[in-house]
């Protein structure tokens, strides 16, 4: 099954799941259980301040330490991964940051990529744009924020953390399998390669 369809279904069990809480706690609040309705909330509402002051703190390590690409043959190779990924080039940005030792997007409106420093040296950089620019396409931050969201309300649910790190997983192999379609068999090797290594 497609990545594409694995990411629907599991937004579609997340939901569900958030309905059937919402059920129960109204039946809860109505037979006059009003403080479980409350711990629930309390729960909910701890975990999603910890969840932002997490990623205040990444936005804030990454401002420090970020910068634009100057290289040209750097900007040449984020052209060419916008261009075969589809991308409007005026919603790519790309950054370099000296701290972080993996490349990822950031934001949700506006969204960024942001590379390490020694990424460049790479040989399979295209690879790694390629895969971060259907990251931006196809909006991954704002599905991770939803299922985050929803794992929030549901902070004491094992299956609501489960469906979430699954999601997150399929939208890995959903973009590695956009990178390599219609790919050599060599390309496809060399990316293999890369992603073990």
């Amino acid at each position: 099954m497609s990545g594409k369809f694995k990411k629907i279904i599991w937004l579609i069990l997340m939901a569900e799941l958030v309905l059937i809480h919402m059920a129960v706690l109204s039946k809860l609040y109505l037979y006059g259980y009003q403080i479980a309705v409350i711990v629930f909330g309390g729960g909910s509402l701890i975990m999603a301040i910890m969840q932002y002051l997490s990623y205040r703190s990444l936005v804030k390590s990454c401002a420090q330490n970020i910068s634009k690409l100057e290289d040209e043959n750097t900007k040449h190779i984020v052209n060419e991964a916008i261009r075969e990924s589809a991308n409007d080039s005026n919603k790519v940005r790309v950054y370099e940051n000296s701290e972080t030792a993996t490349p990822f997007v950031m934001g949700v409106f506006k969204q960024s990529i942001i590379l390490p420093k020694d990424c460049r040296q790479l040989s399979r950089l295209k690879l790694i744009l390629l895969h971060e620019c259907f990251h931006v396409k196809r909006r991954d931050t704002m599905y991770k924020y939803i299922m985050l969201i929803a794992n929030c309300f549901l902070w004491f649910n094992p299956l609501a953390y489960l469906i979430r790190y699954t999601s997150y997983q399929d939208i890995e192999i959903s973009c590695d399998e956009s990178v390599v379609k219609g790919k050599s068999k060599e390309e496809r090797l060399a990316y293999g390669e890369f992603l073990i290594d």
